[in-house]
């Protein structure tokens, strides 16, 4: 029989205990950080039941066409936009299409895909264009007509949103209302949208979107659900952008869900050839 002297028993433990908190400390950093949970009263739903309502909401909207009033307060300017026979044809991820109308006359056409954009004013005869690439940010100065559609209709990827990184910090029972904050996998985590939901099913009454200083960047309220074709959507929103001081508002009419749409209602390239075939002018506002 092999004898091992105590001295190297106590080596050899002293290891075995090193290398499994060497494991255990790796587990925890590819995990990342967690965010503590709040005391909450009984019949509180938990983070992972709102998440799964907010994903299976998103995964059932392929799409939606709507007609509508659409109230506009563009970057830098006092002046406010009213479009009463307004469209917006959604498509998820980031493809909109708006024609802003008042009466009869279009003032103007927007073409939207991820972050590249085009805006076509036909009274005017003018365009404005973005590339993918250079569209403007919500954090800066002003808010793109991308920034303006994900924060209404797309706010998150709510499959992908942790359940670890999210929290439930209240709750009344009473009024079917909670709050609900989601952060970002920082060290230490920062906050990067709060919001307050109705339900159950949950879905979203108000939107906070913070930077990384606790700045609000955007601020999205939704009203007025409604079931089409098994899709919740609100019928009334508005986002407002602080920093830009801009916002837009539209109240939904007549709503068409997950219909097929045509392939032009996104074409910005098509679009953009066609708005300088015509000789319209370039323009760096809109």
């Amino acid at each position: 029989m092999h004898f091992r002297p105590p001295i190297m028993r106590h080596i050899a433990r002293i290891a075995c205990l090193t290398a499994l908190l060497a494991a255990a400390l790796q587990g925890c950093a590819r995990l990342g950080p967690r965010i503590e949970p709040i005391s909450l009263p009984s019949g509180a739903p938990t983070v992972k039941d709102v998440l799964t309502d907010l994903a299976e909401s998103q995964g059932a909207l392929q799409g939606f066409s709507a007609r509508g009033t659409l109230v506009l307060k563009p970057p830098d300017s006092d002046a406010v936009k009213l479009l009463s026979h307004s469209d917006v044809d959604f498509q998820p991820p980031a493809s909109l299409y708006v024609a802003g109308r008042k009466y009869a006359h279009t003032a103007f056409r927007l073409y939207c895909q991820g972050s590249r954009f085009l805006v076509v004013m036909p009274l005017d005869q003018q365009y404005f264009y973005r590339e993918a690439g250079e569209a403007l940010q919500y954090y800066g100065p002003d808010a793109s007509p991308a920034d303006i559609a994900r924060e209404m209709f797309l706010p998150e990827a709510w499959k992908s949103v942790s359940p670890r990184l999210s929290r439930i910090s209240a709750f009344d029972r009473d009024s079917r209302r909670l709050e609900m904050e989601v952060f970002r996998d920082d060290v230490p985590p920062t906050l990067k949208r709060r919001l307050l939901l109705e339900g159950p099913p949950w879905v979203i009454v108000e939107s906070r979107l913070y930077d990384r200083d606790g700045q609000v960047l955007a601020v999205t309220r939704k009203q007025d659900y409604r079931l089409h074709g098994g899709v919740r959507l609100p019928t009334e929103l508005q986002t407002d952008f602080p920093l830009s001081n801009a916002w837009m508002r539209f109240e939904m009419g007549r709503v068409q869900v997950n219909e097929p749409m045509a392939p032009e209602l996104f074409d910005v390239s098509g679009r953009l050839s066609e708005a300088r075939q015509k000789g319209y002018a370039e323009v760096e506002s809109y």
